[in-house]
């Protein structure tokens, strides 16, 4: 069974899909993180069993996931900017190749200005609901 490529269109919503879904990860992360903090009683340790971890609570995990996601995301974008330049400088003046990385170029850094602004949004949430002020 010969190797059919998938349409531009299907990659492009592909992508797309896995942007909003990072978002809404970030988002939810932010929404558990301020949930997670309301007067809810704690969960006591045994008191012979020591933490082998930094974190105490699901709060203090969320911000170094939500850390680790980010810099996921932008190595990928980056990547995916790095194999659009390929295909665009390895064209050899073949127009359908030279649009193809042009678009997955743009593509990509669309999508990691996308991240980016969610990065930002969701910390000056985190700011506005944390001290009242987001400045």
């Amino acid at each position: 069974m010969p190797f059919t490529p998938i349409p531009q269109v299907v990659r492009h919503r592909l992508t797309t899909l896995m942007v909003g879904l990072v978002v809404v990860a970030i988002a939810g992360g932010l929404a558990l993180q301020q949930s997670a903090t309301a007067d809810i009683p704690s969960f006591q340790q045994p008191p012979n069993l020591a933490n082998p971890t930094k974190y105490k609570t699901l709060t203090d995990v969320l911000p170094s996931v939500q850390s680790l996601l980010l810099k996921f995301v932008g190595a990928v974008t980056l990547l995916a900017f790095m194999a659009g330049a390929y295909s665009y400088f390895l064209s050899g003046g073949n127009e359908e190749q030279l649009n193809k990385g042009r678009q997955q170029m743009v593509g990509s850094l669309i999508a990691f200005f996308i991240v980016v602004a969610a990065a930002g949004i969701v910390s000056i949430f985190e700011k506005l609901f944390k001290t009242g002020h987001p400045f």
